[in-house]
This record gives C-alpha cells, sequence and structure tokens, in this order.
C-alpha cells in the first residue's frame, strides 16, 4: 500500500491537483461585473487562483456567470458559504460548487473530437479528391 501515496507525491499529483483546484460557479452576476471584481470579493477568503468570466462569443458580453477557483478547498468553501445568496451590484449572488471536471471531460473530448473530424472532414476529402482526380489524368 505504500506505491500509491508516493506515486501521488510525485509529478503526476500536480497536475491532477491543478485540474482539481477547488473551482465555485457564480451565477447571477450582472453584466458590469469584471474579473477584478470577482477576484476582490472571492480574495477576501483566501488565494483565488483563477477567475472566468463567460461571455458570449459574438457580443463579448458577460453571459451573467463565472467561474472562481481557489489555492485551497477551505478557503473556498469559506467564499461559497459567506458569498451564496450575497447582494452585489443590485443582484444577489448565487454560489455553488462548479461541477467536477472529470464529468466535463469526456464532453470536451468529444466536442473537441467532432471538431477535429469536420476539421479533418472539410480537408481531406478535398486534397485528397483534388489530387486523384489531377493525378489521374495525368497518368493516361
Amino acid at each position: 500500500g505504500l506505491s500509491p501515496p508516493r506515486h501521488k507525491r510525485g509529478g503526476t499529483s500536480m497536475a491532477s491537483e491543478r485540474d482539481q483546484q477547488p473551482s465555485l460557479r457564480v451565477t447571477n452576476l450582472s453584466q458590469a461585473t469584471m474579473e477584478e471584481d470577482l477576484r476582490e470579493l472571492f480574495g477576501a477568503f483566501g488565494r483565488v487562483t483563477r477567475v472566468y468570466i463567460a461571455k458570449d462569443n459574438i457580443t463579448q458580453q458577460s453571459r451573467g456567470f463565472a467561474f472562481v477557483s481557489f489555492e485551497n478547498k477551505r478557503d473556498a468553501e469559506n467564499a461559497r458559504k459567506n458569498l451564496d445568496r450575497y447582494p452585489y451590484d443590485h443582484l444577489i449572488l448565487r454560489v455553488e460548487w462548479a461541477k467536477p471536471s472529470v464529468k466535463k471531460n469526456p464532453g470536451a473530448q468529444s466536442g473537441l473530437a467532432s471538431g477535429f473530424t469536420s476539421g479533418y472532414g472539410k480537408a481531406l476529402p478535398q486534397g485528397l479528391g483534388g489530387a486523384k482526380k489531377e493525378a489521374a489524368p495525368a497518368r493516361r
């Protein structure tokens, strides 16, 4: 039973810890809320490692929710307890644990994979088809 903990202390744990930083999902944000605002608000409870405000791809306006990651789970829990239903910028914030990234990954991977297949799907047939059509008449 000694080798698994030793292995965890190695390089792999750092990567998985980075992926599994305690993250909170903050909803009901106003359009005006900036990442710095959230960093300041949540930073009162501990070291914030990442703030991500979801924005509309086209308008670049806030979609009203964000993710805040903490270095320490206790700090994140503290922030969650204190800031859930907190009145902020004329709205009442909702703060909950972000869904674990384990659940997100399969979706993200299939999304990426489908993105790549459609990319290659568009590129390869044209390239290959074109090359074959040109090559065949040239040989005859």
